[in-house]
């Protein structure tokens, strides 16, 4: 049986509850997370005190279909995050320019703006990662067309977290 088969609701809240307290125990009191199971983070956190800014993961993939269903995954999410407050921020987390279309990036700055909520995204991990970025979008995190000179608001809300 593979692993990812036993890993249910339980064993997901548990293993962020053992995340947040390991956190508190090193004096951490606040961090930045993009998980697939956001609830479960956003229950850990208020369990244990901590302060946490959670993202579900959004990658599309640039299908159409797969963008719209995750446009309303982080939409029923951002409605229901309100009942965590204060000590979970609801935060986009679009995987990288190499996971997630244009028209969705496009939209989440367009909500973003609108509701005030911050977005985490990877520019570029590997160097895999970023010969795939550059055959899919013909970006490189290095050059002009980047996504810091394409999507200005999305760089600089994204670099919020790694100052």
């Amino acid at each position: 049986m593979a692993f990812g088969s036993q890993v249910n609701g339980g064993r997901r809240l548990l293993g962020a509850k053992l995340a947040c307290l390991e956190m508190i125990k090193n004096g951490i009191t606040v961090f930045n997370d993009m998980y697939w199971h956001w609830e479960a983070t956003a229950k850990a956190v208020c369990d244990t005190g901590i302060r946490g800014y959670i993202s579900a993961v959004f990658i599309d993939m640039f299908d159409e279909k797969t963008s719209k269903d995750q446009i309303a995954k982080n939409i029923e999410l951002f409605e229901i995050s309100e009942k965590y407050r204060p000590n979970v921020t609801f935060i986009f987390g679009p995987h990288a320019i190499y996971t997630v279309s244009k028209a969705s990036l496009e939209w989440m700055r367009a909500f973003s703006e609108s509701n005030d909520v911050l977005i985490h995204m990877h520019v570029s991990e590997t160097e895999n990662e970023v010969a795939f970025q550059e055959k899919s979008t013909d970006y490189h995190p290095s050059n002009s067309s980047s996504p810091r000179a394409y999507f200005p608001e999305i760089y600089r809300l994204s670099r919020l977290f790694s100052r």
